[in-house]
């Protein structure tokens, strides 16, 4: 086995003893394709260093003492989370004075905002999409063939009918602005949560008169409601919230159906019941209806007259 050249840890802590420390440790020899280990901690790396030699610290470390292998420290920085993700962005080797001992890279510079910690599999794939990049050929044009009017101009974009009435918003604050700034007059917020109610009044006024249902006009304002929030100017803001409240107000006004009219109440005629004679002697005659006598405690017509009452 060569020697180690005797190089002192290079040790970048600052005046101030730091809380966390990250740490590079070379792996003497490397455990297959592994020379370097870095790590971070908020003990000495002295404490920790003795860990890792008692098997409680990195698994690599562990399996690398396993084989035989020995380590040690070579590079320390302040920093925590980080600082190490900061120097993971490249190689351990690049930062290691033993591998590269007259141009070894500081890894003091700032974290670069697009630098990121990649893992073993991510490189590989990254690897992989680039060389894939660097194998495309260029498309062979075999020849022209003449374009669909389709193809030249395709379709424009027609908005919703929710989109279009958040448009007709937008260039009507844009028309009250520019009209009263022709008569040096500026547009006040309450001129824009009028609009915003004769709006919300109109367009709920024809849909009832066409026919709509609640539940379709709540989910149509529903979806101008969110369109009209995007606004970003204040008078946009308030014109938004205005219709919304408006709207509100008007369709529950629509749900709240008229209670109906009581409807009069009709005595029915009394049933014709036969008279009463309880008490009368038998045979005794009706005070009124001639023919009618007493029998078994009613009046009853005689039976001459029921008979003369029959059809032939």
């Amino acid at each position: 086995m060569k020697p180690r050249k005797q190089v002192p840890p290079r040790v970048d802590l600052g005046k101030r003893p730091p809380k966390r420390i990250v740490y590079l440790v070379h792996l003497d020899p490397p455990y297959k394709h592994a020379k370097h280990y870095l790590g971070k901690t908020n003990i000495t790396v002295t404490r920790r260093d003795a860990r890792h030699a008692a098997g409680q610290g990195a698994r690599l470390l562990q399996v690398q003492a396993q084989a035989g292998g020995t380590w040690h420290v070579v590079r320390t920085w302040r920093g925590g989370d980080r600082k190490e993700r900061q120097l993971k962005t490249r190689s351990g080797a690049l930062y290691c004075p033993e591998c590269h001992p007259d141009d070894w890279q500081p890894g003091t510079d700032p974290p670069k905002k697009s630098a990121r910690y990649l893992t073993r599999s991510q490189r590989a794939a990254a690897r992989q999409a680039r060389e894939a990049n660097r194998q495309k050929t260029g498309v062979e044009i075999t020849g022209a063939r003449e374009l669909s009017p389709g193809e030249l101009f395709p379709a424009p974009w027609t908005p919703t009918p929710e989109q279009e009435q958040a448009t007709d918003a937008a260039v009507r604050l844009l028309e009250m602005q520019w009209q009263q700034e022709g008569h040096g007059m500026p547009v006040t917020e309450q001129d824009v949560r009028a609009a915003a109610r004769e709006d919300a009044a109109r367009v709920v006024g024809r849909q009832a008169a066409d026919g709509w249902g609640v539940d379709r006009i709540i989910n149509h304002h529903d979806v101008v409601s969110q369109e009209l929030r995007e606004a970003v100017t204040s008078q946009g803001k308030a014109y938004a919230d205005e219709y919304t409240l408006a709207a509100v107000q008007l369709i529950g006004e629509m749900e709240r159906e008229p209670e109906p009219e009581p409807m009069p109440r009709v005595n029915p005629a009394p049933a014709q019941l036969a008279p009463v004679a309880a008490g009368l002697a038998e045979g005794t005659p009706h005070p009124q209806l001639p023919g009618w006598q007493a029998r078994s405690g009613i009046y009853q017509r005689a039976a001459a007259e029921q008979d003369q009452r029959q059809p032939a």
